[in-house]
């Protein structure tokens, strides 16, 4: 039976908002970094109003953990199965990419007989 409610799904609520996935991408491809809300902002390339807006939810989902700093709070991929399931998803998809761009190279090769850069 589907579910209707979007409390029940937590991932359709990050993946469709455009900020939210720029900043669980981040986070995901950084997994031991602990970023300041400016440098997250920088590096997922959204304005740091939106890592503010967002983060009390990837808090909530158990993606996003707050780290008690002196002078600020550092944010950092959190451990948790929603996140195990992201990494392998994302993973996955990488690994479809680097063939597919693998595929490309050689292709190229192929076709004008030397390598193409």
């Amino acid at each position: 039976m589907p579910v209707d409610d979007e409390e029940e799904r937590p991932l359709s609520r990050v993946y469709l908002h455009p900020a939210r996935l720029k900043i669980v991408e981040t986070l995901l491809a950084n997994p031991n970094h602990v970023f300041n809300l400016k440098e997250l902002a920088t590096t997922a390339e959204v304005d740091e109003s939106s890592v503010h807006n967002h983060k009390e939810f990837l808090i909530e989902l158990g993606i996003l953990e707050r780290v008690p700093r002196a002078r600020y709070d550092g944010y950092q991929l959190a451990e948790s199965d929603l996140v195990s399931i992201g990494q392998q998803w994302r993973d996955l998809h990488q690994d479809q990419l680097d063939e597919m761009n693998l595929d490309t190279a050689e292709a190229i090769e192929d076709f004008y007989g030397v390598a193409h850069n």
